[in-house]
Formats: structure tokens, C-alpha cells, sequence
């Protein structure tokens, strides 16, 4: 039994380890969403798209999908988060009692009554030591079980929590990417592509441009640079710089956020399966309890 509960510790550690992970990368993925914000995301989908390719019916009823499924995903997040918690306090609660379950049949069989089958006070001793032997060994088979329920129960947690942690990481970097590809505009951006384009006398035309564009960039104050109204203003000025170079892409705006919605759908999807995963172990976790 001993081996079993050495195996039993070294899962919990394991379990402990993935558990510090997944709350670090859902601390880290929160302030994402608080430093960006949530309103960016939104107000982009409704209305950076609509600027560049007009209010559209399939524009608006695509960011609307997509702000949905975002604001789903927020709450599947917080729902895993709370499944977690409870888990792992089922957990608590199953290690603080296990000692008392196990060792209940022992105190159990050395309450009852002895029935010596003579008089003499060998035979109280031997039935003594009967009734002694039979709980020691139910003392051993009931810790013994419990250890290994322990074991698998700690196996699962720690499966699910990676699980976790690698969904929540993949989320981060498809927002990264999109705030990237969608959002970033810097005035590195701006001077190479000025430069890329600006050949004699154009250059200058673009220089002049530039510089327009710098000191509108350098007049917006660091609430604005934060919010949403950043990605607008860089965004206009930024058309009239590219002109309709920005238009021409092969792959649009419309195009990115419907590959958004697809990806949101599937991480909404794995994070409802993980939550089921997290509550049944949570229940299971009551079942040692029973069963110890």
C-alpha cells in the first residue's frame, strides 16, 4: 500500500504543477483582454470592417456572431475556472477525511463484542486477536483502494488542466495574431512603407504625407493610443497613405473575421467539454468519500 500512496503523492504534485500553470496562463490571458480590452475586439468587428468595406448585411451579421461567441467564450472561461476551484476543494476535502474513512471498519471491528468460543481466557484472547486481525486487514484493503481512486482521480485533474492550459494558450495566440494583423499599426509600419513606395518625386509626396500622418499620430493622447479609437484614426490614415493598395488585398478583412468566428466556435466547443470533464471529476472526488 505504501508504493500505491507514493504514486498517489507524486500524481498530486503533478496535478498541483498543471494546476499552477493553468491559473497562470488564465491570469496571463486575462490581463490581455483587460490591457487590449474587450471593447476592441468588438468595436473592431463592428466597426472598422464597416468602414473599409461598407455596412454590409454579411459585415454586421458576422460580427455580431463573432461578439457572441466571444462573449461565450468569457463565460465558458469562467465557468472552467469555477469548476477548478470546486475540484480541487473536493480534492482537499477527500484528503482531510480519507484517514478517518480508512480507519473506520478498524474501530468499527474493535468495538464489537468478543464470542470466545470457550471459557477459558486463552480463548477470549484468540477471538480478540481474530476480530483484531480481520479490521487490520479491511483497514489495509480500504486504504489501499482509496489510494488508487485517489491516484486516478489526481491522473484525470492533471490530464483536463493541461488540457486547459494548452486551449487557453492557442486562444491567446490567435488573438495575438489577429490583434497583429487587424490592430497594429506602428510608425515603423508607416516609414517602411513610405519608403518601399516613395521613388523620386513621389517619395518626397510621400515624405510630405508622412509627416501629416506622424504629427496627427503624436497628437493622440495615451487613452486614445489605448482604446479603439487608435486602430480607427491609424486606420484612415493609413488608407490615405496605401491608397487602394489596402483595398486590394487578396485576403480581406471580412475573410480574417469569418476565419475568427470558426475559430472562436471550435474553443467554445473544447471549453463545454472540458467544463463536463472538470465537473465529473469534481464528483468523483465525493465518491472517494463514499467509497474510502
Amino acid at each position: 500500500m505504501t508504493a500505491q500512496f507514493d504514486r498517489y503523492r507524486e500524481a498530486a504534485k503533478r496535478r498541483i504543477a498543471a494546476q499552477q500553470a493553468f491559473l497562470a496562463v488564465t491570469k496571463t490571458y486575462r490581463e490581455d483582454i483587460q490591457r487590449d480590452g474587450r471593447k476592441i475586439t468588438i468595436d473592431l468587428l463592428e466597426g472598422f470592417f464597416d468602414e473599409t468595406y461598407g455596412k454590409s448585411d454579411r459585415v454586421k451579421a458576422e460580427a455580431q456572431r463573432a461578439k457572441e461567441l466571444i462573449e461565450d467564450f468569457h463565460k465558458a472561461a469562467e465557468d472552467i475556472t469555477q469548476s477548478v476551484a470546486m475540484m480541487v476543494l473536493e480534492l482537499q476535502t477527500a484528503l482531510s477525511t480519507l484517514p478517518t474513512k480508512a480507519l473506520a471498519p478498524f474501530f468499527e471491528e474493535m468495538g464489537k463484542p468478543l464470542a470466545p468460543k470457550g471459557n477459558t481466557p486463552l480463548d477470549v484472547a484468540r477471538a480478540g486477536m481474530e476480530n483484531l486481525s480481520d479490521a487490520g486487514q479491511k483497514l489495509l484493503d480500504g486504504g489501499h483502494q482509496a489510494a488508487i481512486e485517489a491516484h486516478g482521480l489526481e491522473l484525470r485533474a492533471e490530464e483536463t488542466l493541461y488540457q486547459a492550459t494548452i486551449l487557453l494558450e492557442l486562444r491567446k495566440k490567435h488573438l495575438s495574431e489577429f490583434r497583429q494583423e487587424n490592430l497594429s499599426v506602428t510608425l515603423d509600419d508607416l516609414k517602411q512603407r513610405a519608403t518601399k513606395e516613395g521613388k523620386d518625386a513621389v517619395a518626397e509626396g510621400l515624405r510630405k504625407e508622412l509627416a501629416e500622418i506622424l504629427a496627427e499620430v503624436v497628437a493622440l493622447t495615451v487613452e486614445e493610443v489605448a482604446q479603439i479609437k487608435r486602430a480607427h484614426k491609424l486606420g484612415r490614415l493609413f488608407q490615405r497613405l496605401m491608397g487602394k493598395k489596402q483595398v486590394n488585398r487578396q485576403r480581406n478583412d471580412t475573410d480574417q473575421l469569418m476565419d475568427l468566428v470558426g475559430l472562436l466556435e471550435k474553443e467554445n466547443a473544447l471549453l463545454g467539454k472540458l467544463d463536463a470533464v472538470f465537473k465529473e471529476t469534481a464528483e468523483a472526488m465525493k465518491q472517494v468519500l463514499e467509497s474510502a
